[in-house]
């Protein structure tokens, strides 16, 4: 019934049955086995001829309410001399070397007889016995040694899950070695449900009498290398196992529920301990499944608080022991369960009481684990979040001082964060804008004043026109504004030739600003004074080109009948994307730069931490800038429109480059009729038909 419940609640838990199952267990100290009856095993004392043809070894266990678990050994060993001559073998009995802390055979109840004639047993230190025997020439002999009594380990494992264990290769160093069978006599009181583990396969079962059931395994010739083993859970912890379990029916109280949880999660952790996996996960799950049970029914039924602080509680010790994988990790899903429950366990108990300052402890070793995982993945929000959680805990689980340090560097973190993502805004707001603005002032200086440039050339009769349209880079904006009314103050003071005119407007086209000056050049040498007075910056590289290159060049190849004339323009724009080129990649060097000073040395000093914010802020506006100027050059442009008289009225063409065309001559020519000659030619004719009809008018 709990093993269903066990995998309901795993799903109303959010955890996957199957890979729970297969997630390792918390690591432990890998304990020696201490849980099993101490035996001895019949050994050469020396490399010997004599062959061990047929071994058995025989346990039989015995229960009784007042003696306790204890277990009978008989081993059999069937010896053989090959040899034509009388061998003495020296033997030795030896003890199991795995075991941690063996209760020793009582010396009285450890016999050992060749052909039924006992020999003579010389205690070692180790625990252990020699002897030695006679085998005649080309004969055989049995050799029959029992122990009585056994008594099993000292261990918590021993009164909860004991285990028989037989290591069949301790008798490696025998030759011969043919038949082998091992046996366990379990008796009715050691109920199947309560085998655990019978190893290796193979084994066979069958009811030796009424109240003895007797496992067994056979082999030939080839033993096996892994021990013999039968683990079970002691009858006594079995009985009262069975009796909550009974008592834990649908309608029990949340307590029965505790209790029986409590007991589940004392076999799971001596399982643990034992490093014992398949079975600590089943005990897992039922200790898990009763907890849960438990607190579903006080949500129907209401319970004590101290009843519901036992539940979580007890889920805390649980989940606790999840905490750190096998190979070391941490398992942060657990972790969290952990700080849940012992976090509902403190609310419902005294804050003084011992349960709740271990629960105190348990949460914030739970909480630093999970603060780690948060930092190692980069979740700087969960950190502060934590960080919340771990202030409200007893100062002397929670420094002040240092949560304070630790809240200032994951800030600090998640600005830097936001800002490699690109939310300048939130990383300001969050970090403090003095942090962030200082580091930003550095770039002001390697920041384009214009977003783009865009002028508009017009060459005609009555001189040149430019209209530029500079908008503002969204950094600086008012500083654009400032520089280009400064210039604009700059011309308006300079002596210009007579007809120049300079006006600038600022207007707004799909939300974006922008500022629009107007200059009518008469000549050449207007141009010229505007471009010489401009700032040797790379900002101005397209106006200061395009002023110093207007030089339009007419020629008239005209008629009496006929206008032909031509004008043309030459604009080399390469200076001015190299210009904008090398700044791009000098302000992307510097941000590599800054980039690799950004790297966060030590993520518990708040002034490293501070320090790498400011060059990664550095870096971030740096590459901005340098994507500004790109952009500069790929959003700038220059239209030149050249105008010619065209008859009555006049004829344009225009043509559009960016600073990454190459060098043109732009070129026009019109041919028209020439107006003047064409009045001249219509006077003539009607000066000639007014003298012809006066001269008609006279005749007559």
């Amino acid at each position: 019934m709990f093993a269903l419940i066990a995998l309901l609640c795993g799903l109303w838990l959010g955890v996957n049955p199957h890979s729970a199952m297969a997630a390792s267990l918390p690591q432990s100290a890998a304990l020696p086995d201490d849980a099993g009856v101490a035996v001895l095993y019949l050994v050469p004392a020396a490399t010997t001829s004599a062959e061990l043809q047929t071994h058995m070894a025989d346990f039989v266990l015995t229960y009784g309410d007042a003696t306790g678990l204890r277990a009978d050994f008989v081993a059999i060993y069937r010896l053989r001399n090959p040899g034509d001559a009388p061998l003495t073998v020296p033997l030795r009995l030896i003890l199991d070397p795995n075991l941690a802390a063996p209760n020793l055979p009582d010396p009285l109840q450890v016999a050992l007889a060749l052909d039924g004639q006992p020999l003579l047993l010389q205690p070692e230190s180790d625990g252990g016995f020699s002897t030695s025997i006679t085998l005649a020439a080309d004969s055989q002999a049995t050799a029959r040694l029992s122990l009585g009594d056994l008594t099993f380990g000292n261990g918590e494992a021993a009164a909860v899950l004991p285990v028989v264990r037989y290591r069949a290769q301790t008798l490696f160093g025998w030759p011969g070695r043919t038949s082998l069978r091992v046996s366990v006599g379990v008796p009715d009181v050691i109920v199947a449900d309560s085998w655990l583990r019978t190893a290796p396969e193979g084994w066979t079962f069958s009811a030796a009498n009424a109240q003895e059931t007797m496992i067994k395994w056979l082999y030939e010739a080839a033993w096996p290398s892994e021990p013999f083993v039968f683990r079970f859970v002691h009858p006594t912890a079995w009985r009262e196992l069975r009796s909550r379990e009974l008592a834990a029916a649908p309608d029990a109280s949340p307590a029965t529920f505790g209790a029986l949880g409590d007991q589940y999660q004392e076999l799971y952790e001596v399982a643990l301990a034992q490093s014992l996996d398949d079975t600590g996960l089943r005990f897992y799950s039922e200790a898990l499944a009763a907890y849960t049970a438990g607190l579903a029914r006080t949500q129907l039924l209401g319970a004590d608080a101290a009843t519901l602080a036992s539940l979580h509680s007890g889920m805390a010790r649980l989940y606790r022991s999840r905490m750190v994988d096998a190979d070391g990790s941490v398992a942060p899903q657990y972790v969290q369960l952990m700080v849940q429950s012992a976090g509902a366990a403190m609310g419902l108990l005294p804050a003084d009481g011992a349960t709740s300052r271990e629960l105190a402890q348990w949460r914030a070793d739970g909480l630093r684990q999970l603060i780690v995982e948060a930092r190692q993945r980069g979740d700087w929000s969960s950190v502060l979040n934590l960080l919340d959680v771990v202030s409200a805990l007893p100062a002397e689980l929670a420094a002040p001082d240092l949560l304070a340090d630790e809240r200032r560097i994951a800030t600090v973190q998640q600005a830097l964060q936001l800002l490699r993502q690109g939310n300048r805004d939130a990383a300001i707001a969050l970090a403090g804008p003095a942090l962030v603005e200082a580091a930003s002032a550095a770039t002001q200086a390697v920041l384009p004043i214009m977003a783009s440039w865009q002028i508009t050339t017009t060459i005609d009769a009555a001189g040149m026109t430019l209209v530029l349209t500079a908008q503002p880079s969204p950094q600086e904006p008012a500083r654009a504004r400032a520089l280009l009314d400064d210039q604009m103050a700059l011309w308006q003071s300079t002596d210009l030739p007579a007809d120049t005119e300079l006006s600038m407007v600022e207007t707004t086209a799909n939300g974006l600003s922008a500022l629009r000056v107007t200059m009518h050049l008469p000549d050449r040498e207007a141009a010229l004074s505007l471009a010489q007075s401009l700032p040797p910056l790379p900002d101005w590289a397209l106006l200061r080109t395009v002023l110093q290159q207007l030089d339009p060049d007419y020629a008239d190849d005209s008629t009496f009948l006929r206008r032909n004339p031509r004008v043309s323009q030459q604009f080399d724009f390469t200076n001015v994307a190299a210009q904008w080129q090398d700044a791009a990649a000098k302000v992307d060097a510097q941000a590599d730069r800054l980039e690799a000073q950004s790297v966060v040395t030590s993520r518990d000093d708040v002034a490293v931490v501070e320090a790498a914010l400011q060059a990664s802020v550095q870096a971030v506006n740096y590459r901005n800038a340098a994507d500004l100027w790109q952009t500069l050059i790929d959003g700038s442009w220059v239209v030149t429109e050249l105008s010619l008289p065209d008859g009555f009225g006049s004829s344009r063409r225009t043509w559009l480059a960016t600073v990454t065309t190459p060098p043109q001559l732009y070129s026009y020519q019109s041919s028209s009729i020439n107006p003047n000659g064409l009045l001249a030619v219509i006077f003539a004719v009607l000066g000639v038909l007014l003298l012809l009809a006066f001269i008609l008018w006279r005749l007559l």
